[in-house]
């Protein structure tokens, strides 16, 4: 079945419906619907182009789908989860990006800072023993300075974590966030979620656990390609370039996407080739407002970039490109 058919058909049935369903329930009443899970790509399109919306109603573990105009609208909002879960891939400011459980990446606000529990300090205790033990590693294969960073941050956060409280958010930290509206006023792009507060339960420490959330919640670069934040009210998307080669200057980058008709992006950066890390590399994508003009703009690598064990941790964009 094509995007396009698809797109029409769950819309026709939530509509006909005119309730949050699941999506047995959704095939079920289409009778068109065959796919034993929906294709991640086209959920995604959903999102923006229909107001999808995916969420467990409180106290239940079914997911359900309903369009967000019903929300807006007053209605259902009692279903709606009080509190989430999700994997904190980047944190700036008051904003972070995160991936949550449907493998979709999100905006959470605003972020000041993480509550850790005595029970889960003794845990983020030993992911720090474990973040220690990285970062040796990493100074062992040449990357000293990064290494360093990464240790005064580890070694100033420890006595933290030790004793409980409020620390600042880290990358890999798993959260629970209590929430304050999935459809914030102030912010209504899709991906944008505004937050009351933030629990600390645990670190993600296995490059390979690390690499299987970037996996799920990364997807092809066609939305580089299209005028996807007009069409789809897209402003959010993660992507990994076809070729471990970059080139920065005047803060911008240079990089192929994976798409074969790729020719190459141009795109502003808040980032530098010292901050990319690793052998797979992750592009957060988000759009910005200037002139009355959307652009992409790459907001981190950085975090994204997953050191694998015996991994190639020194190579450098330069030496790469062609």
């Amino acid at each position: 079945m094509s995007y396009e058919s698809f797109k029409k058909e769950v819309e026709r049935v939530l509509l006909e419906r005119g309730e949050p369903m699941t999506w047995s329930e959704i095939k079920k009443f289409s009778g068109k619907l065959k796919q034993r899970a929906p294709y991640h790509v086209f959920v995604q399109k959903l999102q923006g182009e229909i107001g999808l919306v995916r969420f467990k109603p409180r106290g239940s573990q079914q997911t359900l789908w309903a369009l967000r105009r019903w929300f807006e609208e007053g209605r259902f909002r009692d279903l709606l989860p009080e509190r989430m879960r999700f994997v904190v891939l980047h944190s700036e400011g008051e904003t972070a990006f995160v991936a949550d459980e449907f493998r979709n990446l999100r905006r959470i606000f605003p972020v000041k800072s993480v509550e850790v529990h005595e029970e889960e300090a003794k845990e983020a205790g030993e992911a720090g023993e474990g973040e220690a033990r990285e970062v040796k590693k990493v100074k062992e294969v040449g990357e000293a300075k990064e290494g360093r960073e990464r240790e005064e941050a580890w070694e100033g956060g420890e006595a933290e974590r030790e004793e409980g409280g409020n620390r600042d958010l880290r990358r890999w930290d798993v959260v629970e966030a209590e929430i304050s509206s999935l459809f914030p006023e102030e912010d209504r792009r899709p991906e944008s979620i505004r937050v009351r507060s933030l629990r600390f339960l645990r670190r993600v420490e296995e490059d390979s656990e690390r690499l299987k959330i970037l996996e799920s919640v990364s997807e092809s670069g066609e939305f580089l390609h299209t005028d996807a934040w007009r069409k789809h009210g897209k402003t959010l998307g993660m992507t990994r370039p076809r070729f471990r080669c970059f080139y920065f200057y005047d803060a911008r980058c240079q990089f192929f996407c994976d798409q074969r008709v790729c020719l190459g992006h141009d795109i502003p950066s808040k980032i530098s080739k010292e901050e990319v890390l690793g052998d797979k590399v992750y592009f957060i994508l988000e759009t910005e407002e200037q002139k009355n003009e959307v652009k992409w703009i790459i907001s981190l690598v950085k975090g994204c970039g997953v050191v694998l064990k015996g991994g190639n941790f020194g190579s450098r964009p330069e030496a790469e490109a062609s």
